[in-house]
């Protein structure tokens, strides 16, 4: 099952529309608290949404504060990240080794 995971990773890599880039684990936890999903428009009256699902259901913050605070922490998470192709390269590494 792991090796169908690592090779469809790596199949959407390959999409010019996917960007996929691996924190390492000693960073992982500090940028957020948790997980969550930007949401950014084409259209730029609509402003970004922060979407954050937890045990009990859903919340979607649109106001400009929280949304900024989620986009700092997003950046902080692309920048701690691997680069989009070394994240191949581990992606690649992990199948050649199952």
């Amino acid at each position: 099952m792991m090796l169908a995971q690592i090779e469809h990773l790596l199949e959407l890599t390959t999409r010019r529309t996917v960007t996929l880039q691996v924190v390492p684990y000693q960073f992982s936890g500090y940028a957020a608290e948790g997980s969550f999903t930007m949401l950014r428009f084409a259209e730029r009256e609509l402003p970004d949404v922060v979407y954050l699902e937890h045990l009990c259901g859903a919340l979607y913050l649109d106001k400009r504060s929280e949304t900024e605070l989620y986009s700092r922490a997003f950046d902080r998470l692309t920048v701690d990240a691997h680069t989009p192709d070394h994240t191949r390269q581990l992606l690649a590494k992990a199948r050649a080794e199952i």
